[in-house]
């Protein structure tokens, strides 16, 4: 049998992800990416309103290895670029809804105590999950403009 054992690199950039030989992986998982977010419906395509300023995005770009450090799969997702947003004016207040490194350590001691089988699991695209209630306008990311934003 034949194992690969091709290199897949974490390109830096949109750019670099294009123009590598590894154009066909990178650009799956774009479309991946994409399709999540239209399935889920997170953003809607509309005209920037004259009195709003849209933020930009970029693409975040990952490999994921086997055991054994094979290649397994690329990963890419859009993220905004937040930092060009005003504390008090853009937004009010920052949170990230991770869990605490205590709280996990406890259910693991009471799971074990217990002797609870432990899973773990994961949810692909949980983080676009989260509900906002503000209004955010982005521009579209790089090589997924349909035009009409």
């Amino acid at each position: 049998m034949l194992v690969s054992q091709e290199i897949v690199t974490e390109p830096e950039n949109y750019t670099d992800a294009i123009s590598s030989h590894n154009q066909a992986i990178w650009t799956e998982a774009m479309k991946i990416e994409i399709e999540q977010h239209r399935d889920i419906g997170t953003w809607k395509l509309v005209d920037l309103l004259q009195d709003r300023t849209a933020i930009g995005c970029r693409w975040v770009y990952a490999v994921k290895t086997q055991p054994d450090g094979m290649f397994k799969k690329a990963k890419v997702h859009i993220v905004a670029q937040g930092f060009t947003q005003r504390l008090g004016m853009d937004y009010f207040e920052v949170t990230s809804p991770v869990v605490k490194f205590d709280s996990l350590r406890m259910l693991l001691a009471i799971a074990n105590h217990l002797n609870w089988e432990i899973e773990m699991m994961d949810i692909k695209g949980a983080y676009i999950n989260s509900a906002l209630n503000k209004e955010i306008y982005m521009h579209q990311p790089e090589g997924f403009d349909d035009g009409s934003g």
